[in-house]
């Protein structure tokens, strides 16, 4: 018995020195490679720790601004800013948070984002096809895939997701938005509080049903499956979550469950009878791409279908319920826009707001005539970009990104490469009164005019060939949601009135742990709604 515990207690020594090795190793190699890009490039560079990396540096800078603890981490760029403006000049911030998370730099000129997600289109970083969305969808959906998959997945959903499509679907969202509008009209009799971000995620998630299986609503059943094993995977280093030995198994189970309910859905889907010039949803105009009506789905293509269906669901209901959320709470902040919004709505859908679902299923085109409304949608997703931005990998050693205004290159290999959208979204270089919030300058059409876009700088869905191909969905249903919405009702925030703000604001962006994106709206946004009287006559 002493024998073998006493070769237990050997063999776990080994393992731990080697353990511990291998971390030294790992440290010393990835605090080298960030000082090289200072010492051989002339790259600037925040004060750096052989020991902390940026750790220290990072805390030093969030406790001396004050920045909410909560705060989605791709605000901290602008903390960052204000105390090293040199690094935002150049182009690029490099931050080493290890082993907290990857090296990473940061890009925040349009110019220089452009040269990993267009000229080239870089892949993208591999920890999300193999460790976070791996256990998801195997690394075969469209977000994630890379090479020929993901041209074949791509060039098959794109019809879906077109805007032809999109407007084309809208008759089947008018009822989902009308649940959403009864649950406010609920709301504003009882005198509730609620958070809207949740009731804009419950829409967005029966749109997506919608749109993708022609299901008039999402099933709680592999809802609560999916939502359980979102909750498994590895966002971040997450100790207890990297060593559950069971996750393996739990993975297995809400795959099983979630591929069992939806099968039969897609295949539903596919044998629907369509109108020719019809909407279509996406799951039946991608099968009947590949497959002739009355053939049988071949097993590949639906396994392949299933998991995209995840990553419908999973990443299209955060990046709406938090454009739609946003655009409330902008447009409650700015009284003077919304009279604006609710005066194009008057002029375009008539001066009955219960009769704009109406007026809207007579013909679905009249949606585009509400220019000023897509416009402050544009707006309040350009000062809450709804993700933090692409994130990609070098694929060469050798590969640089250059700042053609200065011709500084910056290393790529060995760091993931990170779009700053959020940033370059209220950049004052790129933006004219940057922090205000003025649908107009999407309207303007004179290259001179200081509120006129800079060209790139508005990349809520990022730029390039793998933008995300659901963003006309995504504004089209944010638009139909205003058009039924917002003459109806007012909506009072609840927030205390010493609760933290950044950039002014009590709603800002906080960090989800089981959310990759991570951004939510603080406290979900907690309001009260208001029924406005309708007009008389």
């Amino acid at each position: 018995m002493g024998f073998f515990s006493d070769s237990i207690g050997v063999i776990a020594g080994y393992a731990v020195f080697l353990g511990s090795v291998a971390f030294v190793h790992r440290m010393y190699k990835v605090r080298m490679m960030v000082r090289r890009v200072h010492a051989q490039h002339g790259v600037p560079i925040l004060p750096h720790s052989f020991l902390l990396g940026h750790l220290f540096t990072m805390a030093k800078i969030i406790i001396k601004h004050k920045l909410p603890p909560d705060v989605f981490p791709h605000h901290h760029y602008f903390a960052i800013q204000k105390d090293y403006p040199e690094i935002f000049e150049a182009g690029v911030l490099y931050l080493d948070p290890w082993p907290i998370s990857w090296p990473i730099m940061i890009v925040f000129k349009p110019e220089m984002i452009a040269q990993f997600v267009s000229s080239p289109s870089l892949p993208k970083f591999y920890y999300m096809r193999t460790i976070e969305f791996g256990p998801l969808t195997g690394g075969r959906d469209v977000f994630t895939a890379e090479g020929q998959m993901w041209k074949e997945q791509h060039a098959l959903f794109m019809p879906g997701f077109s805007s032809k499509n999109a407007l084309a679907m809208t008759p089947w969202f008018v009822n989902e938005v009308l649940v959403f509008r009864d649950r406010m009209l609920k709301a504003s009799k009882t005198g509730e509080t609620v958070k809207l971000e949740q009731w804009a995620a419950d829409l967005t998630l029966d749109v997506i049903a919608r749109a993708t299986l022609s299901q008039e609503q999402a099933s709680p059943h592999w809802l609560v499956a999916l939502k359980e094993q979102v909750k498994l995977m590895v966002f971040k280093l997450d100790v207890v979550k990297a060593l559950n030995l069971l996750s393996p198994l739990q993975h297995w189970r809400y795959n099983r469950i979630f591929k069992k309910a939806i099968e039969p859905m897609i295949i539903e889907a596919f044998n629907k009878p369509t109108e020719p010039d019809g909407p279509q949803s996406i799951m039946g105009l991608a099968i009947g791409r590949l497959v002739r009506s009355g053939q049988a789905i071949p097993q590949q293509l639906l396994d392949d279908l299933v998991v995209n269906i995840k990553m419908f669901l999973y990443a299209g209901h955060v990046t709406t319920a938090m454009a739609l959320s946003m655009l409330y709470w902008q447009l409650s902040q700015n009284p003077d826009k919304l009279a604006l919004v609710r005066e194009e709505h008057d002029r375009v859908l008539g001066p009955d707001p219960a009769r704009a679902a109406e007026a809207i299923l007579a013909d679905v085109n009249i949606l585009n005539k509400l220019t000023y409304t897509g416009a402050a949608i544009k707006e309040a997703m350009r000062l809450w970009p709804p993700t933090g931005g692409s994130l990609r990998e070098a694929n060469a050693p050798g590969y640089m990104i250059t700042n053609p205004e200065t011709g500084m290159s910056f290393p790529t290999h060995g760091f993931m490469i990170s779009s700053g959208s959020v940033y370059l979204a209220r950049d004052p270089k790129y933006w004219h009164r940057s922090d205000e919030y003025l649908p107009e300058r999407f309207l303007v059409r004179d290259p001179n005019d200081p509120l006129h876009p800079t060209k790139n700088a508005w990349q809520p869905f990022s730029t390039g060939p793998r933008a995300c191909i659901a963003q006309d969905l995504v504004q089209a249903e944010v638009r139909l949601a205003a058009a039924l919405t917002l003459r109806e009702f007012d909506i009072e925030p609840q927030y205390a009135a010493d609760a933290p703000e950044f950039h002014g604001s009590k709603a800002y962006q906080t960090e989800d742990p089981y959310d990759v994106s991570g951004m939510r709206v603080k406290d979900g946004l907690p309001v009260k709604v208001i029924a406005r009287k309708r007009p008389v006559g």
